[in-house]
């Protein structure tokens, strides 16, 4: 199983516990070990989490909390053995606001190099946008900047379009 945290920030991990003979059905009353290693870019090193797996209530779900210290890493792995349960692993990878913006700045769009956060403002701008000019052009919801400008001909086919995304 692979999840997303953020990197520092307290968290809960939460897991089922499978039964070895039937995959289908979780286990419940375990004393699950868990065996923490961590990646900041370098290789490998074993993590010391302070807390342990508890189930949760009698559900075959197991929770483990861990601390600002214990998530911060770029790259985390989780190895748990139960006798009767299957191994499983948990690799939970962190991120900062870098990384979020790291993703919004992704190219999603190679012709105009439109970014995913200007996709998002196009969207918005045609969804939720006000319109002038007979619904030619799409402003963003404040109506201050154009965001999509068409141009039609005689047919009202367009003919361009003008995308100024927001940055």
């Amino acid at each position: 199983m692979e999840i997303r945290r953020t990197k520092g920030e307290a968290t809960t991990i939460t897991v089922p516990m499978l039964d070895v003979s039937a995959p289908e059905s979780f286990l419940t009353g375990l004393t699950v070990a868990d065996e923490p290693w961590y990646h900041d870019g370098g290789g490998w090193v074993p993590l010391a989490i302070t807390d342990t797996f508890d189930e949760i209530g009698a559900t075959g779900t197991y929770s483990i909390d861990m601390t600002n210290a214990e998530i911060n890493h770029d790259l985390i792995m989780i190895k748990l053995t139960a006798a009767g349960a299957a191994d499983s692993s948990i690799i939970i990878h962190t991120g900062s606001s870098g990384d979020v913006a790291g993703i919004r700045d992704e190219v999603m769009e190679g012709n105009n190099s439109v970014t995913l956060q200007q996709a998002i403002s196009l969207i918005l701008a045609a969804v939720a946008g006000v319109t002038t000019n007979n619904g030619l052009t799409f402003q963003d919801p404040s109506g201050s900047s154009n965001r999509i400008e068409a141009t039609v001909d005689d047919d009202s086919n367009r003919t361009s379009i003008i995308i100024t995304p927001s940055t």
